[in-house]
């Protein structure tokens, strides 16, 4: 029962689907089925270093699963014939390598088995509809290989659907599906986002809270009896972490934490009233603990619209709302804009920690877009004194290399590239400094996993990175004497859900769930809305009374 209860409103219609369309489909006399059905269930196989015990096990597993569904489905075998494995399933192989293929499926080799699923699709009869139900991908979105693989795979599905040639040749009207299911809920919760621009679930509260807004862009569901407001948004739902549609393509999505900007970019340029209050800048950098997927080209912020673009709360690894959207919507004491340059999957300096993939955007890149767009002060962003720049870097560094025997000198370097970005910064006249330590990320569900050796070891690697943050700043504030500089503890926060998570709203402390809010955790790296609340609170109580 306690597995059952953490299992999402996805994951349940999932399995409904995948189980009714393989109940119902309908196959020819000669065995032929009129739709094939696929289906992969990626949070119950989403332990990076679980292979050995699972042989599912991450997106390498999800690809071996479809390819032996796809085969299974193909035709029934001829027991009494002598074929060589294949054949006797009526498959044609073309010119993929038998034995190589062999081998790949032994030795899992990703891509070589995507391009096997690819070809394995053109088997089936050009009329028959292929339906891929892949549930919670986003469990394969953590550091490391795992993620590695999973841009790999979504890779393949990307070439399925947009390789316009293949699919006009050898698919013709085939119709491949590619089912991301939405959460349904009729209300939201205690304490749930109900509404706001760009808000797109459910706008009626449970019985006993009322839809209370805040702003024009959060709306949230608090205890009373009154009349529940409701909010429309004309928004289109978007998940980053899904396939663009084709012409040849049904792709069906929908999401929760995100959403994309059918709006123009604003023409109003924000501007001082002469009240030192009136108007501030919050200007971040940082990975997926800090993204909203701002784009610095579109919409800019503005008085009517903080984030600028995508529309409220963005596009989030939280569930909703992460730690900067708290800070420009809930803690704001004034109209405070913010340019998050924030990419997720960062890292300080590629070169020193390699992300997970090569076009991440790392912290030189992010300051380096800075510098190119509202460095000179342009007229949409006139920030001065009245700008705090934040930094939530070392998530992925310190992730990516902690086991390392060279960790140390890995840690020099990083706090070399990390003090010379903010040296860049300063001279384009940043003054105001917020820096976020690390988090106990050897806490996250995945850790967990891991023996208590290695969560130690990784522990011991977030307090060196976290004392020569602090080390570095006393050397940088001494270099730098007119600035006013902080660090913001966000140990204290995530400790305090997890060592309490029945006070914020979750059965316990390694709990996921893609809603954000009914666990602590969104995934099994990411943490959800309560923890982003909280570290937005620490961040706000750092810099009272001036911007908060």
């Amino acid at each position: 029962m306690a597995v059952i209860a953490t299992l999402s409103a996805v994951s349940v219609f999932s399995a409904v689907l995948a189980t009714t369309l393989m109940t119902a489909r309908p196959v020819s006399q000669d065995h032929h089925p009129h739709i094939v059905v696929a289906h992969f269930f990626c949070g119950l196989h989403a332990n990076p270093r679980g292979a050995q015990q699972d042989a599912w096990n991450g997106p390498g597993g999800l690809v071996r699963s479809l390819i032996v569904q796809l085969l299974s489905q193909l035709a029934a075998p001829d027991h009494g014939g002598a074929g060589d494995g294949w054949t006797s399933y009526g498959l044609d192989l073309g010119d993929i390598d038998v034995r190589r293929f062999m081998q790949d499926l032994k030795q899992h080799a990703l891509r070589a088995l995507c391009l096997a699923f690819h070809k394995l699709l053109y088997a089936f009869a050009p009329d028959t509809p292929v339906y891929l139900i892949v549930d919670s991908v986003s469990s394969f979105d953590v550091m490391g290989r795992m993620l590695r693989d999973l841009g790999i795979v979504m890779d393949m599905f990307r070439e399925i659907v947009n390789d316009e040639m293949t699919m006009g040749r050898l698919l013709t009207s085939t119709s491949l599906a590619l089912l991301a299911a939405a959460q349904v809920q009729a209300q939201a919760g205690l304490w749930s986002q109900c509404g706001g621009i760009g808000y797109t679930g459910p706008t009626s509260c449970v019985s006993g809270a009322v839809c209370t807004a805040y702003n024009d862009w959060y709306h949230q569901c608090v205890p009373g009896t009154s009349t529940s407001s409701t909010s429309t948004s004309t928004s289109t739902p978007k998940d980053s972490s899904t396939l663009p549609a084709t012409t040849t393509t049904t792709l069906v999505t929908s999401t929760v934490t995100t959403a994309t900007s059918t709006s123009t970019t604003s023409s109003a340029t924000p501007t001082n009233t002469g009240d030192p209050c009136a108007l501030k800048f919050l200007i971040t950098f940082g990975d997926s603990y800090s993204q909203t997927g701002f784009d610095v080209t579109g919409t800019k912020p503005s008085m009517s619209n903080p984030l600028g673009n995508p529309p409220f709360p963005g596009w989030t690894a939280s569930g909703g709302l992460n730690w900067v959207g708290f800070l420009a919507s809930q803690y704001n004491t004034s109209t405070l804009l913010a340019y998050n340059f924030a990419y997720g999957g960062a890292t300080t300096d590629a070169s020193i920690v390699e992300p997970y993939r090569p076009e991440v955007l790392s912290f030189i890149d992010q300051v380096a877009q800075f510098s190119g767009s509202i460095a000179s002060k342009p007229a949409y962003a006139p920030w001065g004194d009245n700008a705090l720049f934040g930094v939530w870097m070392g998530v992925n560094d310190v992730g990516n290399s902690w086991w390392k025997e060279d960790y140390d000198q890995i840690l020099e370097s990083i706090m070399d590239s990390y003090f010379g970005q903010l040296q860049v910064l300063y001279d384009a006249g940043a003054r105001n400094f917020m820096l976020l330590t690390v988090p106990p990320i050897h806490r996250t569900p995945l850790m967990m996993l891991e023996p208590e050796e290695s969560r130690a070891l990784e522990a011991a690697a977030i307090d060196k990175y976290n004392s020569a943050l602090a080390a570095r700043l006393d050397a940088f504030k001494a270099a730098n004497s007119d600035i006013s500089a902080k660090i913001v503890d966000t140990g204290a926060p995530f400790n305090e859900a997890l060592d309490n998570p029945t006070k914020y709203g979750s059965p316990d402390a390694t709990c996921e769930n893609e809603d954000g809010k009914s666990c602590l955790w969104f995934n099994n790296y990411h943490p959800g809305i309560e923890i982003n609340r909280l570290v937005a609170k620490a961040v706000a109580a750092a810099w009272k009374d001036s911007y908060f």
